[in-house]
């Protein structure tokens, strides 16, 4: 089951009034960056709200943790639906229950009534599945209930394997409190292996004897050695297995790096961005193990990752994205240019309002200061330049003008440069731009656009640019260039 579109309604920014919905999210088809999806935008536009949003219909510690402060209004109801691909098979309560579901939902509101016998939230939820027979089940049939499991089978789907990495980096390499994770599943299965080899004989073991003993009884992984192995690949570091209790060694053991006066170094110490990575990595080859389909959210992956870290991740994404399903959001104009190298990743801008795809690129070339402007709203004195001279060259570049024809046809002065002429016989005569700007001292003598460009580099003499006329300049000259 892979998601292809979201409804968010009542929950945090997004108000009561009507659904905020994202339609035609990418999924994998097999091809680098088929399945990766970015969302971009503003501060408080709601880009981490989206992705607790897809997580709430889906992961039950989610679910658990919603609380009043996330219903934009307490007086109504939180709504979020999350509809599949492709419909799925879901196991009834009971046997010959199956149905078919295009998705799941979750629902949530403060309670109606109190209990002063128990202390209980004030608010209640849940995560249901949606059927794509509205009257199979009925609508308030225990089959649609997520939590309620089939008594001969237990959960009754499975198809998935989530990763959920916000911005506290709640990683799935480390053992759950609560709610046991991915990590606590992998470690009782070594565990039951491990006892199951030893045929009673229990010994008091050190940490070289236990590795030897460990590949004696091979009690292992494929996968989890893959993992490990395309994390050594990818960052140079050697990470392994390390364990605390003879009886039920994989009961407390952890990540780390051994050193070479055997120090442990956990894998945290490595650096967030690393632990993420390695996450990442161990969570798509346990994935593979048990022949689920991934889907990846990630908020913010950039935090805490050097540029180097960065381009390298990002190969490792695409890599993925081809069979796991990728959700990030990002304030990296550097993440958000490198993945735009590929076609296929969906670049969606966040707004209040609605979703919209990041706007076509007019420059010939992929360029930060564009991702920077298209992405995040940022006009740039830099942007200003790769425009302007981006026309300029092409205005050059046709046979038909010559520069010296242009000045003794046009009526310029001897001692007009190629730029005056540029500026007056594209943007002027071309575009029907004012010519009511300064060049140097000679008032009057370009457009503003040529104005603005020897603002950018003569500041001392032409003043500071303003920024109302400097995103104007390149609006229009976006224009321009698209008139091509």
């Amino acid at each position: 089951m892979f998601i292809k579109k979201i409804e968010i309604k009542n929950f945090r920014i997004f108000s009561n009034n009507k659904s905020f919905e994202i339609d035609n999210i990418n999924a994998p088809s097999g091809v680098r960056g088929s399945g990766l999806t970015v969302f971009v935008g503003e501060n408080g536009c709601g880009k981490t709200t989206i992705l607790d949003a897809i997580a709430l219909p889906i992961l039950e510690y989610k679910a658990d943790s919603f609380s009043i402060k996330d219903l934009n209004d307490v007086q109504e109801k939180s709504e979020v639906k999350i509809f599949s691909q492709e419909k799925f098979s879901v196991d009834g309560t009971m046997p010959k229950g199956n149905f078919d579901a295009k998705g799941f939902s979750f629902e949530a509101r403060t309670r109606s009534q109190g209990n002063k016998s128990y202390l209980s939230s004030s608010i209640v939820s849940d995560q249901k599945f949606i059927s794509c027979d509205p009257n199979k089940p009925k609508e308030n049939s225990p089959d649609l209930r997520v939590a309620v499991n089939n008594p001969f089978k237990g959960k009754r789907f499975s198809e998935n394997d989530i990763i959920f990495l916000d911005k506290n980096r709640l990683f799935q390499t480390k053992t759950g409190n609560f709610n046991g994770t991915r990590f606590d599943r992998l470690m009782s299965d070594l565990n039951h292996q491990y006892l199951k080899s030893l045929e009673g004989d229990i010994t008091n073991l050190n940490q070289e004897f236990f590795d030897k003993k460990i590949k004696e009884k091979k009690v292992e992984n494929g996968f989890l050695v893959d993992a490990i192995q395309k994390f050594k690949e990818f960052s140079g570091v050697g990470v392994r297995l390390d364990f605390l209790d003879n009886c039920e060694p994989f009961k407390n053991a952890f990540f780390s790096v051994k050193k070479d006066n055997n120090q442990q170094l956990l894998l945290s110490g490595l650096g967030s961005g690393y632990e993420m990575i390695f996450s990442i990595i161990y969570s798509f080859f346990l994935s593979k193990q048990s022949g689920k389909q991934l889907i990846i959210l990630i908020d913010e992956p950039e935090l805490h990752m050097h540029p180097n870290l960065q381009e390298r991740f990002i190969e490792l994404l695409l890599e993925f994205s081809k069979d796991a399903q990728i959700i990030i959001t990002s304030h990296s104009p550097l993440l958000v240019k490198q993945l735009s190298f590929n076609d296929l990743v969906k670049v969606l801008i966040v707004k209040k309002e609605g979703i919209s795809l990041l706007e076509e690129r007019v420059l010939p070339f992929v360029s930060a200061n564009e991702t920077n402007y298209l992405a995040f709203g940022l006009p740039t004195e830099e942007y200003h330049n790769e425009l302007y001279n981006e026309i300029e060259a092409s205005f050059w570049n046709d046979e038909n003008n010559d520069f010296k024809t242009l000045r003794d046809e046009g009526g310029y002065d001897k001692k007009d440069c190629r730029q005056i002429v540029f500026d007056n016989e594209f943007f002027s005569k071309k575009q029907k731009e004012p010519i009511d700007r300064n060049f140097k001292n000679i008032k009057n003598k370009v457009t503003v656009h040529t104005f603005i460009r020897n603002q950018i580099h003569h500041q001392r003499e032409n003043g500071k640019t303003d920024i109302c006329n400097l995103k104007s300049s390149i609006e229009k000259m976006r224009n321009f260039i698209n008139q091509f």
